[in-house]
């Protein structure tokens, strides 16, 4: 059974409204929403400061892989990322701390 998408690239949050449209029509089916993006968190939250999309696009998905894949980080034994900069954040942690605001 399906649970959830996973919004990869190009770069989900260089699409946002397309992203947002699709993303709140899969929410409103009851799953689960993964984005990868080549940008960190907090540039993301930056920019979520003058484009409205960006913080939709942030207060729908549940998980982020964030940070660029580079090849000298590459580590196959981590789950969901593939290099050692990456961070795979829990967004509804994230909202529970205030830290997507």
């Amino acid at each position: 059974m399906l649970s959830g998408v996973t919004f990869s690239g190009g770069e989900p949050f260089c699409q946002t409204r397309e992203f947002c449209e699709l993303g709140n029509e899969l929410k409103s089916r009851g799953l689960d929403i993964i984005a990868y993006s080549g940008y960190t968190y907090e540039d993301l939250m930056e920019k979520s400061k003058n484009d409205e999309s960006v913080r939709e696009l942030l207060s729908i998905i549940d998980h982020l892989v964030d940070g660029p894949f580079i090849q000298e980080e590459r580590d196959l034994t981590l789950e969901f990322r593939g290099s050692r900069n990456q961070r795979f954040i829990n967004m509804d942690e994230m909202r529970k701390q205030g830290l997507n605001n």
